[in-house]
């Protein structure tokens, strides 16, 4: 899932398909794209980030203004999330939401947004999640808060490949009392598992007619290098250490191409965000500018016991020539990357497991041939908290932590 912020709201989209026509705004604000997870610190260890604070450039000063809050129980699951604001000198709350979760698995958002005239929270919107047997979300409600009671206003439905990946989602919206069909996204992968295409529709009448497509591309080391959608796109590079990441959207018109903002992201050396500043392209004469906006982030480094399960060492004397990688990012949301080397054609599994050691999803169960190979894990219908991903192929077996914030 996704959260994205707009004036009074927050949305949690596990599935954004009501929001599909509104990508382009939430890339052109990527500077809210928050760390939604944390990075493994030491053998037993992660960082959750738990603060992010808005910065703008007043008289030559950095001074704070948004500020947004995360906490989380003693599984790191997320509980709550706030939005505060400086005002006066005052840090005035704006708008939360609260998660209930059952057995490790989110079935309940509620977003309240802050009335300061009442100096009271008022209901504004829930969100519902159903699974499936394998922990998948196949469903999810959204309601608005009437004054009396919620009222339903959509629903998302997801369907799955057989190895666990989003596959398709319907959307439909309430009227009348009828939900009718709205959009509906399809997910095309490629052979490692990489997201290749989204391809969009609407409904019309009596069938679904196409109506965007978004591309992806990587380089070699499974990092996404392009995000397409044909009338805009998303550039990224990387560092030598991968410490700073840019990303530059673009705009399609008159022929070419047209720079518009410049994301770049400060890691720390456990890959923890530590900062996002943005720049804004303008001419004359053409260049990238300095905005006065930033972003920082604070994380706390908590302790993860592994769950029995999943404790296991390779009795292999070829343990060395297998080797599962750190997911990238991390933090990440709602998608991650998992790179592992096989050194000859092998079984293989990977999978991912929850904080109890419950299976959430198995990313590879294939027989492969030599070489290295990076997966990537969609996420978006997990509850936030820490995670685990396992290969396993003969006596091999080696276990990496990773955590999802929302």
């Amino acid at each position: 899932m996704t959260n994205l912020l707009t004036p009074g709201r927050v949305y949690v989209i596990h599935l954004g398909v009501l929001l599909l026509l509104s990508l382009s705004l939430l890339d052109a604000q990527s500077v809210q794209r928050h760390p939604t997870a944390s990075r493994k610190v030491g053998k037993d260890s992660i960082s959750l980030c738990t603060r992010a604070t808005e910065q703008i450039m007043k008289n030559g000063v950095w001074r704070d203004s948004v500020v947004k809050t995360w906490k989380f129980d003693d599984q790191h699951m997320l509980l709550s999330y706030l939005e505060s604001d400086w005002i006066d000198g005052s840090l005035i709350p704006l708008n939360r939401y609260m998660n209930s979760t059952v057995a490790g698995l989110l079935v309940e958002q509620v977003g309240e947004s802050w009335k300061r005239s009442q100096s009271t929270w008022q209901k504004e919107w829930k969100e519902t999640f159903l699974y499936d047997s394998a922990g998948n979300c196949y469903e999810s409600v959204y309601f608005n808060w009437d004054g009396t009671d919620y009222v339903p206003i959509s629903q998302l439905v997801s369907s799955y490949t057989s190895g666990g990946r989003l596959a398709k989602i319907v959307s439909g919206e309430w009227s009348q009392n009828q939900l009718q069909n709205s959009r509906s996204t399809q997910y095309i992968y490629g052979s490692q598992g990489e997201l290749l295409e989204r391809r969009y529709f609407k409904w019309s009448d009596t069938r679904w007619v196409p109506d965007a497509i978004s591309k992806f591309t990587y380089d070699r080391e499974g990092r996404e290098i392009e995000h397409d959608d044909s009338t805009s796109r998303e550039l990224f590079s990387y560092s030598s250490d991968t410490r700073d990441i840019e990303s530059i959207r673009q705009h399609f018109s008159f022929g070419k191409w047209t720079n518009e903002i410049k994301d770049i992201t400060h890691l720390d050396a456990d890959g923890n965000i530590t900062e996002i500043t943005v720049q804004a392209f303008s001419s004359p004469p053409p260049a990238w500018r300095n905005s006065q906006l930033r972003w920082k982030y604070e994380y706390q480094k908590v302790a993860v016991r592994v769950p029995l399960v999943l404790i296991a060492r390779a009795s292999s004397n070829k343990t060395e020539e297998f080797r599962l990688s750190h997911n990238f990012p991390n933090p990440f949301n709602a998608t991650t990357q998992i790179q592992f080397t096989v050194p000859q054609q092998a079984q293989v599994t990977l999978k991912i497991y929850d904080i109890l050691g419950r299976q959430v999803a198995v990313l590879v169960n294939e027989t492969k041939e030599a070489g290295t190979y990076t997966i990537r894990w969609n996420a978006q219908n997990a509850a936030s908290g820490a995670y685990f991903y396992q290969m396993a192929s003969g006596g091999f077996v080696q276990t990496g932590k990773m955590a999802l914030i929302k």
